[in-house]
Formats: structure tokens, sequence, C-alpha cells
């Protein structure tokens, strides 16, 4: 079991990388800025300062899981829990940048539901909701009630991701 916590969190770090490169790139600092189709639409400064926090909390997320990995080694209990606990606020503040994302740009952008370029979007939150829920260890359960608890988590994700992509769809009646 230890392995497989191991390689979730291992296949976090590398998909935190590629989303550090991702937002990099959409806020012109690793690519030519020219070469953007969405550049006006990054450019914007709520959205820039989206991409610039999620930049921080994917770097934060990342030295995080590098403890939590070191510690988990050294058997440190409280320590691991303290980590925990700030790998589930970093990433609830980084589930938080990818929805304000996506209701600020289909709000007050486009008009209409704009894609989340920043950490995936959809599918980077779903991912970020399935680790939360890798984060907990539930030794004491049968295997048949873990199964159970996860497959209700998942069909809970999955529609509470749908459900909040589909209410971005009707017209928001915001006095500007």
């Amino acid at each position: 079991m230890k392995s497989k916590k191991h390689i979730i969190s291992l296949v976090v770090i590398l998909v935190l990388l590629l989303f550090v490169f991702m937002n990099l790139s959409e806020i012109n600092i690793l690519s030519n800025p020219y070469s953007n189709p969405l550049k006006m639409y990054t450019d914007n400064s709520v959205i820039s300062f989206v991409y610039k926090a999620a930049v921080v909390f994917d770097l934060s997320l990342l030295s995080l899981l590098i403890f939590f990995l070191v510690y988990k080694n050294k058997n440190l209990e409280k320590q691991t829990i303290n980590i925990r606990i700030a790998i589930v606020i970093n990433v609830l503040i980084l589930l938080f940048l990818i929805w304000f994302e996506i209701y600020y740009g289909s709000t007050f952008y486009y008009g209409e539901v704009q894609r989340s370029i920043n950490n995936g979007g959809l599918i980077g939150s779903i991912m970020f909701c399935f680790f939360i829920l890798s984060l907990f260890e539930l030794r004491k359960m049968k295997q048949k009630t873990k199964f159970m608890l996860f497959s209700l988590y998942s069909i809970m994700i999955l529609l509470i991701h749908y459900y909040l992509y589909e209410a971005l769809k009707f017209k928001w009646k915001i006095l500007i």
C-alpha cells in the first residue's frame, strides 16, 4: 500500500510540473507572447493574477509533497498529519483558482462558458479532488467498504463538477 501512495504522489508531482510549465507558458513567461492565441485573455489583470497564484501554489504543493514523501519514509506520524492538512488547504486553493477562472472568464470576459486553462481546468480539478482522497488512509476498513466509499466519492465529485459547469451556462444577472 505504501508503494501505491508513493506512485500516486510521484504522478501528481509530474502533473504539477506540467501544470507549472503550462501556466508559465500561458502568461507568456516561457513562450513567445505573440504565439499565444489567447494573449489578450491572459493579459487581463485578473486572469494573469490567477495564473501567477496558480504557479505559486503549484510550487508550494510540489514542495509539500516532497516533504510528505520524506517524512512518510521516516514514519513521523505527527509531521505527516500536519503536512497532509497543509496539502489539503493548498489543493483547495488550487481548486478555487480553477473555478474562479472558469467563472470570471465566462461571466465577465467572454459571456459564455470559458474553459479554464490553469492547472488543466476541469480535468485538473477532478484530479485534485481524487488526490485529496488518496491522502487519507482507511486502514481499519474492509476492502468492500473502501470500494463503496471510493465509488460514492467518485460519483459525487463527477456530479458536482458536471452541475457546477452546467450552472455557468445560465445567464448571470449581475449588475455592473
